[in-house]
């Protein structure tokens, strides 16, 4: 994926054929235009999410 350019506050990014928008505040302040952006997996913080929500799951089934 690679920043295609700058529309005001939002990045245009190219992936293959396919053009899509993000908000210029989800990347890093230093991105520019032409940059190479790569998206990976945070298996860490997947389990603590996973481990939260069963959490606050419970806690709802509890109070019934």
């Amino acid at each position: 994926m690679r920043i295609d350019r700058f529309e005001g506050e939002t990045a245009v990014i190219e992936c293959g054929e396919l053009f899509f928008e993000l908000p210029r505040s989800v990347l890093p302040p230093n991105t520019r235009e032409g940059d190479i952006l790569s998206i990976s997996i945070d298996s860490e913080a997947t389990e603590q999410k996973k481990a939260e929500l069963k959490k606050r799951l419970g806690t709802l089934f509890q109070r019934q």
